[in-house]
Order: C-alpha cells, then sequence, then structure tokens
C-alpha cells in the first residue's frame, strides 16, 4: 500500500541575540509495520552556556489523517528508548536529551503528546566548556518518533504533518515578582511595595495583588515559575498560525475567523481578518476547510516575499489564543512564569521591561518591512513600541553587535517579551482554579469545552513594565468572545 508523506518546514526566525535560526523537520519515511516516523530535525545558532543555565531547545509534535478519518488527529508519540541525540554536521557532535511530554491519558494510546529535544548538560564541571555541550553550533539531528496505536490498530493510506516550535529553557530556581514601584502587581504588603521572592513550587506563599490580599497554601498548583520549563522563543508567526487553522475543519474554522462573512463564504479568497492579521484565506466550497495563507499586503496572492510570514501574528480574542496552545498540546504560561521568563534570577530593575531596564524606545520599522529581513535601520536601547501589527520574530537582534539590551532580549533569551505583540497569560489570582493544565492537541469546534477551559484573567506584556498592574480581561470559559484587544500567542510546558 503507497503511503502519502507530507513535508512539513516550519520557520521561526531569530536564537538569542543572532541570525535566523530557521527551525526545520523533515518526515523521511513511514514504516507501517514499527509505526515509526524517520525525521530529520534541523537549526541554526543553537546554544549552549555549557552549564545548564542558558540553552535552547525544540517541542516536536506530530498531526495525521488516513482514509478512516479525514480529520488531523494528535499523534500520541511513544516515549523515546534513545534519550541522547547527538547532532550529525558537526565535529564532534552536539548533544541533546529527548524526552517525552504532555503524557496520554486516552486509553490504548501510551505515551506522549510531543517531545522536548534540549541541549544536553554537560555530567561533570570539566566537560561544560566542550563542544559537545557548549557554545553557538548550526546542528541537525535524526530521530525516530513511533505512534502509539493500539494493537492490530493500522494506518491505511496516512498522512503526516511534523511541527517543531523553537523553545527557551528556563531554568529551576527562585526569582522575584514585582518590581518595587507603587504601579507593580505584585507587592510585599499594601504598606510595602518590595518585590517578593519566590523560592518554591509548593511552598506557601502570601503576596499583595493590586489592592488585594492573596495566599498560595502549601502544595498550591498554580505555576509559581521555580521549576524548570520551557516557552516559545518566539511569538508565534502568522505563518505558524495558518500551518495551524490548515489543519482544522471548516466548523473549527468558522469558530474562530475574525471576519464575519466566512463562514458563508464558499468561493474566491479573503483578506484583512481583523485591524492585525497579516493573513487571507481561499474557499472551494461551504463545507470543506478553507486554506490559509499569509498576505500582509492584502492582494489576495500568499506567502510572497514581503507577506509577513515571519511577522508575529496577532489575534483579537483570547479563544484563539487557547485555541493554538490547545491543539500544540502546551498551555499558557503563568503570571509567576512571564515575570521569571523576563527578569531570571536577578533582583528586579524599578519600571524595567524584558530587557531588564527602564529605558524604552521606538524605532522606525524601515528596512524590508513584512519581508525575511524586516528590521530598523536605528540601533537603540529598549526598542520596542506599538506598530499596530506583530513584528518580525527578533526583528532588533543584529547579524553583530546585538546585546540583551538592543536586541530586546530577556535575561535568559526570550525575544519580544515587551514590545510587538500583548503577551497573554493567566492572573496570578487564578492560584484557586487553575493549575497548569497541558492542552490536549485539539480544538473543540464550539468552544464549550476547551481542554484549557478556566475563568481566565488574562495580563498583557506588550509596552507595560514587567509584572505592572494594567489591562487585566476576563475570558470565561475558555471563549474569550467579549475583548477585542490584540494579543500575541506564545506557550509553554515544564520539564
Amino acid at each position: 500500500m503507497k503511503n502519502r508523506i507530507l513535508l512539513l518546514v516550519a520557520v521561526f526566525a531569530m536564537p538569542l541575540f543572532m541570525m535566523a535560526n530557521n527551525i526545520r523537520v523533515k518526515l523521511n519515511s513511514y514504516n507501517s509495520t514499527t509505526k515509526q516516523l524517520s525525521l530529520t530535525l534541523a537549526w541554526d545558532n543553537s546554544w549552549h552556556d555549557g552549564g545548564g543555565q542558558f540553552r535552547d531547545a525544540a517541542w516536536l509534535f506530530v498531526k495525521y489523517k488516513d482514509v478512516s478519518n479525514s480529520e488531523w488527529q494528535h499523534a500520541v508519540l511513544v516515549n523515546p528508548t534513545v534519550t541522547t541525540l547527538t547532532d550529525t554536521i558537526n565535529t564532534p557532535g552536539v548533544k541533546f536529551d529527548v524526552a517525552g511530554k504532555n503524557a496520554s491519558t486516552v486509553a490504548g494510546f501510551p505515551g506522549s503528546l510531543g517531545y522536548i529535544i534540549r541541549r544536553q548538560k554537560a555530567t561533570t564541571v570539566a566537560l561544560q566548556n566542550n563542544p559537545d555541550y557548549a557554545g553557538v553550533y548550526n546542528v541537525a539531528m535524526n530521530l525516530t518518533a513511533t505512534i502509539s496505536l493500539p494493537t492490530g490498530m493500522l494506518l491505511g493510506n496516512p498522512e503526516f504533518k511534523v511541527f517543531a516550535l523553537e523553545m527557551v529553557d528556563i531554568p529551576s530556581g527562585a526569582f522575584f515578582a514585582g518590581d518595587g514601584t507603587n504601579f507593580s502587581l505584585v507587592k510585599t504588603s499594601a504598606t510595602n511595595n518590595a518585590p517578593v521572592q519566590v523560592l518554591s513550587e509548593t511552598a506557601a506563599l502570601n503576596i499583595q495583588l493590586g489592592s488585594v490580599g492573596l495566599s498560595f497554601p502549601a502544595n498550591n498548583t498554580y505555576p509559581k515559575g521555580t521549576a524548570e520549563f520551557f516557552i516559545m522563543k518566539y511569538e508565534l508567526s502568522n505563518e505558524g498560525y495558518c500551518e495551524f487553522m490548515n489543519t482544522l475543519t471548516r466548523t473549527q474554522q468558522n469558530a474562530l475567523a475574525e471576519t464575519s462573512n466566512f463562514a458563508t463564504t464558499s468561493s474566491g479568497s479573503t483578506s484583512g481578518f481583523n485591524f492585525y492579521s497579516k493573513f487571507g484565506a481561499t474557499f472551494s466550497s461551504l463545507t470543506a476547510p478553507a486554506v490559509f495563507g499569509s498576505d500582509a499586503n492584502g492582494n489576495g496572492t500568499f506567502n510572497e516575499a514581503n507577506d509577513g510570514q515571519n511577522n508575529g501574528v496577532i489575534v483579537n480574542y483570547m479563544r484563539d489564543v487557547l485555541a493554538y496552545l490547545d491543539w500544540a498540546a502546551i498551555r499558557p504560561m503563568s503570571g509567576f512564569e512571564y515575570e521569571k521568563a523576563c527578569r531570571g534570577p536577578v533582583y528586579p530593575v524599578q519600571g524595567e521591561y524584558a530587557w531588564g531596564s527602564a529605558v524604552i524606545n521606538a524605532p522606525p520599522i524601515d528596512i524590508d518591512p513584512y519581508g525575511p529581513n524586516e528590521t530598523s535601520s536605528v540601533t537603540v536601547d529598549g526598542p520596542a513600541g506599538v506598530y499596530s501589527r506583530g513584528l518580525r520574530n527578533g526583528a532588533f537582534a543584529k547579524a553583530t553587535g546585538s546585546t540583551r539590551l538592543n536586541s530586546g532580549g530577556s535575561y535568559y533569551g526570550v525575544m519580544e517579551m515587551s514590545g510587538s505583540c500583548s503577551e497573554p497569560h493567566t492572573s496570578y489570582g487564578e492560584s484557586g482554579v487553575w493549575n497548569g493544565t497541558l492542552g490536549n492537541g485539539y480544538v473543540d469546534a464550539s468552544y464549550s469545552s476547551l481542554a484549557l477551559s478556566v475563568s481566565y484573567t488574562v495580563s498583557y506584556g506588550s509596552t507595560t513594565p514587567v509584572g505592572a498592574d494594567v489591562n487585566q480581561y476576563a475570558a470565561a470559559s475558555g471563549s474569550g468572545g467579549s475583548y477585542n484587544i490584540g494579543q500575541g500567542i506564545r506557550g509553554v510546558i515544564k520539564f
């Protein structure tokens, strides 16, 4: 039986203060007897400091469908038996750990909903600076992912799509929440603006949340940020959002589409879904899924050189954010995790942004707008600003001379945590409701029961100092349909 194999190349630009990382994954073959996918994963400028505090990683997951089910399914992957990978283009090869994460809860399908592949930490101090473990390299590696299926179940004529997101490892450890100003959301008490040191995921914690005192009892499960977790290095791109939408049914697309006539359009194309989005869709019937593509210039021809494929997507509603994260089998970050990813373990600077300073500037975006090299001709400290659109991922990092301050990077190298799109995360006040539930790989057609649904309170990064008390909105039961506020998409997963 002939198998149709699809190749998906996912591009999310720019690593730690350097040039484009160009993460990509290739499906080489599928063995229907062993249910094994042979894959090659590669990206440019993978980095590691050797000690484990600063390193990048990838989140890899698979979608499939076959003649017995026309809808794309999220593949459960057997947990890998080979847990160390060596890249194939360096001598010596750069070392990586691979581990299954987000355990399947479906009976008969043991395994995980994806793999975290991270730079490996040296086993001894003497090895920390060896090329195997430390440094910045272009890397490529071969790996096998086995689809978990009940005994005797076969896929007839399957199709596959494999996705990879570049992640940043946020290591375990204590940090400070709040920045010590009167405007800080988190404070020691109603009369003391001092930041609060968060020491543990399980210890009791008392904070002043705005005007309300808030207690986290011992063993409270709201994610505190002290445990190791991985965060998307960039906001999801327009291209990434289109790839997501292109795996959905028309009913699911209708629920997400942010234009009034989407559900009743049966032919032709449409662009301009809202003021921020830079993609369009083409139609062949009322029931067939629309096909999405980047279309920054709105001319109806998708994925041209300057159509903004690598620019951060901005969506209107929290439902859109939750739908993507649910589908990718990850989750939103908590308020504590947002601050940890921005600030790291250092003591807060009053009024600081993600780059560790209260300095902020809005340089012009005047080089290759919406193109693969979009940037500014001006290099400034604290590059940000409200541009009414998502910037190219890593737009302010330069080929030479980039620093955390002039590239807009966070302490750990997460990009655009202040500026470009807003950064939705669950509020610290959700401590009694939300425990960091991960997505299950699927999108509910009616949005009545997303796997990630809670009564969300979401606060935003954008051009607001880290931890400041502004723009909190509720999105009841994950619908979020009543707020049109424009936000990016970024998710996390614990190791």
